[in-house]
């Protein structure tokens, strides 16, 4: 734990530091996740994350997790000049794997990633994570709103979305 009289920086290297320490028995994934990624990736559908995340706590955990070779395009706002609510992760992402923005379906949890994905030009589900965000948060921003992966998932197929 740095010092309370430690730089920003120093901040931010301590907790990248304990994040990429974190052992695979501290990682919880939210429920559905490996269930939607694995689907995306039998379905062939293009992937990649658009996070604002640091890249090494991305690589970290898709690693721990099992999940770098289904998710084969990574990419972190800490390399864009404007982080989310700034489109730029997304536009840059989906340029990286040759869609149109207006063709890509963004996952988010946030505020900021969900108007992010909107201001890009994206589809967007905004599947809520209630430690910290509920419905009223996205009111007049997305109508998209789901409650779990789980949920997400299940349309896809109900609808044949991505078959």
């Amino acid at each position: 734990h740095p010092k309370a009289s430690a730089s920003p920086a120093a901040v931010a290297a301590s907790l990248i530091g304990g994040m990429t320490r974190m052992p695979r028995e501290k990682i919880k994934p939210r429920p559905g996740a490996d269930d939607i990624i694995r689907y995306a990736a039998e379905k062939n559908i293009p992937r990649a994350i658009a996070s604002s995340s640091p890249q090494s706590i991305i690589e970290h955990f898709l690693r721990l997790l099992g999940w770098d070779e289904l998710i084969p395009h990574r990419y972190s706002a800490e390399r864009m000049a404007r982080g989310k609510p700034a489109p730029d992760i997304y536009l840059h992402a989906a340029a990286r794997i040759g869609c149109r923005p207006a063709e890509c379906l963004a996952l988010e949890d946030s505020r900021a990633g969900t108007q992010s994905a909107l201001a890009a030009g994206m589809t967007c589900y905004t599947v809520l994570d209630v430690s910290h965000s509920s419905r009223a948060d996205f009111e007049g921003i997305n109508d998209k709103i789901y409650s779990s992966l789980h949920e997400v998932l299940d349309e896809f197929k109900t609808k044949g979305l991505f078959s």
